[in-house]
């Protein structure tokens, strides 16, 4: 019994920082550059469920992968208590990214910005040539924290809004025209 401890004892002390390597060594990693940034996405859902889809937007005009940040909807429908979100570190390549689109349950229901869920183009007022929601940029090499975002949501259960309630004082995010509003 003792020696079985022991064994179970130093494999785990062997293991642990072999599986916390492997773990640390899957972090999202998106880019595809030699000297990528890190983006730091730092939500407070007040109990509610939220998950973001960021798109980025290329050099020759269209638009790369996406990165959804957030919590699920399996979540939600696994009827788990809400959570405070943990700050989530991207590795993204440089450039500038815009908020494509978002998905919540709230008090008030559930809510969807986009009529198809993660659809391409959603969050991009081509016309204007600016983002409808959110957008940021982000240099080569560069460690960046967005401001923490919190999600308010706001109406009655026929008519739900939600929106972003965030202090940039640094001009971090630029801001479109449907949260000007």
């Amino acid at each position: 019994m003792i020696r079985t401890r022991f064994v179970s004892a130093l494999l785990m002390g062997m293991l642990a920082p072999l599986i916390l390597g492997l773990a640390a060594s899957c972090a999202p990693r998106l880019a595809s550059s030699e000297d990528p940034g890190t983006v730091t996405f730092r939500f407070e859902s007040s109990g509610y469920t939220a998950l973001t889809y960021w798109r980025r937007m290329k050099p020759e005009g269209g638009i790369g992968p996406q990165a959804s940040v957030g919590t699920t909807m399996l979540r939600t429908l696994a009827d788990a208590p809400p959570q405070e979100y943990a700050p989530i570190t991207l590795t993204l390549d440089s450039g500038r990214y815009y908020l494509e689109s978002f998905q919540a349950v709230t008090p008030l229901g559930y809510y969807d910005s986009a009529d198809e869920p993660g659809s391409a183009g959603k969050g991009w007022d081509g016309a204007a040539g600016e983002p409808l929601y959110l957008a940021f940029t982000l240099a080569k090499g560069q460690r960046l924290i967005l401001p923490k975002v919190s999600i308010a949501a706001e109406g009655d259960k026929k008519n739900p809004r939600l929106r972003f309630v965030f202090d940039d004082p640094e001009g971090i995010f630029y801001v479109g025209r449907k949260f000007r509003q």
